[in-house]
């Protein structure tokens, strides 16, 4: 989906890592179905996220911060904070189930709830967009229920130690 918002002038927004792959997908040609980048070029703005870029429309403001293998996921990870929401918006890091009890938080929790601490964010709700089945896993996660499977993981790794 890169390609429509190059056409329309958007800036697009990487990590240093992903630059080379956005301008990849912006300059593959599409000439056997054009596109609207095929059919009118345009360059492409690109912007590098390095550690944490804050944008706002004069009202509301958000917070890309750029948490890489903090994430105990990938080498570059970016989530989402909504200051004045007290919202967290992330792809794929925190599952949660509907339908069970909370569970040990597994190292991908860990280490969004690692990042929460370090960049000291003031988090009531966590969005997840990767969703599995909304008939499984929340994609609305309360801070509290992530903050419960930190602390079920740390009991249970205590218990482990003999502590």
């Amino acid at each position: 989906g890169i390609r429509a918002f190059v056409h329309k002038g958007a800036i697009i927004l990487v990590t240093p890592s992903d630059s080379a792959y956005a301008r990849q997908l912006s300059e593959f040609r599409h000439s056997l179905e054009p596109d609207s980048l095929e059919r009118e070029p345009r360059p492409l703005r690109l912007e590098l996220v390095q550690g944490e870029r804050v944008i706002s429309d004069g009202e509301i403001e958000m917070r890309i911060i750029h948490i890489g293998s903090m994430s105990k996921h990938t080498e570059d990870y970016l989530i989402y904070y909504f200051p004045a929401y007290k919202l967290l918006f992330q792809g794929d890091l925190v599952w949660i189930r509907n339908d069970a009890p909370s569970a040990a938080a597994g190292p991908m929790q860990r280490g969004v709830y690692e990042a929460i601490m370090v960049h000291k964010l003031d988090v009531d709700v966590i969005m997840q967009s990767w969703m599995v089945s909304s008939a499984m896993m929340k994609t609305t996660i309360g801070f509290d229920e992530l903050q419960e499977s930190v602390e079920q993981w740390r009991k249970e790794e205590g218990e482990q130690r003999g502590e």
